[in-house]
């Protein structure tokens, strides 16, 4: 009997320590689940009912050549249930009272951008929504002049700081799309200000988005396409183009 005692007094430390190894496995078990519960994992992103400020155009865009595409914004905000389209929104002086200028917490002077990381290097995701048409404008001094079908295009703040994700009015982003050997080549040139004097950037918060267009283009080359810009990459869809989209126009 004293043997079985002695047996047990020795096992004893052996076995806090088992049981102290269980109590902290429960804890984690518990962190880890109130954490996935409340959000600390990367949450889905949600789209919003989009109502374009403008009625759909029934136009497709054509183009012949590689062209400068503007990417204007929209939209910039945090996400809602409801987002209205702004085909007029811009962030520098109107030329005409039919602009929209928007809240200046997202502008900022030109010599200030140097203290903000661009979204060419941050964590941003490129959202293409293929199921929606909206309108998209080839003409920024008179939007509604020329309107074409495109597809809503979501620009998400995932990093942990405000990023720089415009400049002027625009969002340097292009399209591009895969070739007959099956290599992604730009089919768009990015937008440049010719000159930048004055030209303020355009900041987004963490967790806030940014809304823009990208054209559905008309053409008789099916490939898949994507939007770009620095390091960021949207998805992918499918899309019809004209394969000279590749080349820049040659001029004699």
């Amino acid at each position: 009997m004293e043997e079985s005692r002695e047996f047990l007094i020795e096992r004893l430390p052996g076995q806090g320590k088992f049981e102290m190894l269980i109590r902290y496995l429960k804890v984690w078990i518990f962190l880890f689940t109130i954490c996935y519960i409340t959000g600390c994992t990367k949450k889905e992103f949600k789209y919003p009912n989009l109502v374009d400020s403008y009625i759909l155009s029934n136009r497709m865009k054509v183009n012949s050549w590689k062209e400068t595409v503007e990417y204007n914004f929209l939209y910039i905000g945090q996400n809602a249930n409801s987002i209205l389209l702004d085909q007029t929104l811009r962030f520098m002086m109107p030329v005409d009272s039919s602009r929209t200028i928007v809240d200046s917490d997202y502008y900022i002077d030109w010599d200030a951008d140097k203290y903000y990381k661009r979204s060419k290097e941050g964590e941003i995701t490129i959202q293409v929504d293929t199921s929606l048409l909206i309108n998209k404008s080839d003409a920024s001094f008179n939007p509604k002049s020329s309107l074409y079908q495109a597809y809503p295009v979501y620009l998400i703040n995932n990093d942990i700081d405000t990023l720089s994700v415009g400049y002027g009015d625009i969002i340097p982003v292009y399209l591009e799309a895969l070739d007959s050997t099956n290599n992604w080549l730009p089919i768009e040139r990015e937008f440049f200000y010719f000159c930048g004097n004055d030209v303020g950037a355009i900041i987004l918060p963490p967790n806030q988005i940014a809304i823009t267009s990208v054209f559905r283009y008309k053409g008789d080359y099916k490939t898949k396409l994507r939007l770009k810009t620095g390091k960021n990459y949207s998805n992918s869809y499918w899309g019809y183009i004209n394969y000279q989209q590749f080349e820049s126009k040659r001029y004699q």
